[in-house]
């Protein structure tokens, strides 16, 4: 039976949400995307860079010195010489035993879908994900292009039932994207049972890396018995640049390596340059900041919304797509709304940005991007756009502003796709 949104609109099951007339597609959503783009330039020309503040998580900087562009970022010898310090540099990041392969990805979606076409071809996945939670879109992606089944669970209930039946690889994904957290336990009871079912086992640590163990106390994946971890340069904490980071048993690794090159998957010799200097650059701390950031904002913004309304995560408050509809449709006095949630989000994400330059993954996102309206402050994000309480009134504000729209539906189009 196809799953229904709060407001009886059709789950999207590639998406994970409900499509609408206006973002009916990944094509649009490619659309919505640029248009967030040229928001940003708009606003970045008559105010500069510092009227922009980033509230996705991810700071995304490149951190190559001038001497490193002649050096490091040559292609064809700048990895001779980064090579060894960025293998080290991830070893010890992920703590990954000596012996492991590293390898850089152009993102870490490129990562994942290389790991499905090298482990799963033909074959069948079994994915993990937390309570409530959703993989990454990518895994399930390229399951398919691997020609793989591919059969998701919430938490380990159901695990040794599923690891019955012959499968190809097993994968965890120990915190998603909406930062729901598999508990530690669940992590190693579930690497045990993909093991003891001769799986490979593949732990998607994009924020778990680093959230895990820094903010809760948790044990680096290769701890709980996996043999592979991928986590991202550019979120929770880490400065980016954005690539896929890769780490594990080096017979495991020499086939992913080898389907994701061929795909043109695999980072360029400046960004996987660029990842060395963000590991290098990396401290706990940043992360620790980040989140007292993000504990600070959730509180302004509950005292706005309520807290039915606003869910606390590690970083930053998270009010999902259905949530933001019914605050709108409660201050339009309308049941019946003209758009869906992901066309909501999508339209106080472009105002945010037009007014208070507030940026979002609601309209920078990859097409598919979670629709949840979710501030993760990064960086200076608060400072430029004026602490916790000015950006939790512009939230609040801009729910209003969207609920005006609902009475006029003609104004979503051109503020999500632009005019033509």
């Amino acid at each position: 039976m196809t799953p229904h949104d709060r407001f009886g609109n059709p789950i999207d099951p590639a998406a994970g949400f409900a499509r609408g007339a206006i973002l009916a597609s990944a094509t649009e959503d490619g659309r919505r995307q640029r248009q967030g783009v040229a928001l940003i330039r708009e606003r970045v020309l008559r105010l500069g860079m510092a009227s922009v503040g980033i509230f996705t998580g991810n700071r995304r900087n490149f951190l190559l010195g001038e001497a490193d562009i002649s050096t490091l970022a040559e292609e064809w010898i700048g990895p001779s010489l980064y090579g060894e310090a960025l293998a080290a540099a991830i070893r010890a990041h992920l703590a990954a035993p000596p012996e492991a392969a590293c390898f850089v990805f152009n993102r870490g979606s490129a990562a994942l879908a290389a790991s499905m076409l090298a482990l799963a071809p033909q074959g069948r996945v079994v994915s993990v994900v937390p309570e409530t939670g959703r993989s990454h879109p990518s895994l399930r992606r390229g399951a398919v292009i691997a020609g793989a089944g591919f059969e998701e669970i919430e938490g380990i209930t159901a695990l040794p039932a599923l690891l019955a039946t012959p499968a190809s690889v097993l994968v965890v994904t120990t915190v998603t994207s909406s930062l729901a957290r598999l508990p530690e336990a669940g992590i190693a009871e579930a690497a045990a049972l993909g093991r003891r079912a001769g799986l490979p086992v593949l732990l998607d640590d994009a924020y778990g890396a680093r959230i895990r163990t820094v903010l809760h106390g948790g044990a680096p994946g290769f701890a709980h018995g996996a043999d592979l971890v991928v986590t991202n340069a550019d979120k929770a904490g880490l400065p980016g640049p954005r690539a896929g980071v890769m780490a594990g048993d080096a017979a495991l690794m020499a086939r992913i390596i080898a389907a994701g090159s061929l795909l043109g998957m695999e980072a360029r010799a400046p960004v996987a340059a660029g990842v060395l200097r963000g590991l290098e650059a990396y401290s706990p701390d940043d992360l620790r900041h980040e989140a007292a950031q993000g504990t600070a904002l959730s509180g302004a913004l509950i005292a706005r919304l309520g807290g039915d309304a606003v869910e606390r995560t590690d970083l930053g408050p998270m009010v999902s797509a259905d949530e933001v509809l019914a605050l709108t449709c409660a201050r339009a006095g309308i049941g019946g709304p003209p758009v869906v949630p992901v066309e909501a989000t999508a339209a106080l994400g472009m105002l945010l940005m037009q007014g208070h330059g507030i940026l979002t993954t609601n309209i920078a996102g990859q097409p598919g991007s979670h629709p949840a309206l979710r501030l993760k402050p990064a960086g200076p994000a608060l400072e430029r756009c004026g602490g916790v309480k000015a950006v939790a009134q512009a939230v609040d504000e801009g729910i209003s502003a969207v609920a005006a729209m609902l009475k006029d539906p003609a104004a979503f189009r051109p503020l999500l796709l632009g005019q033509g």
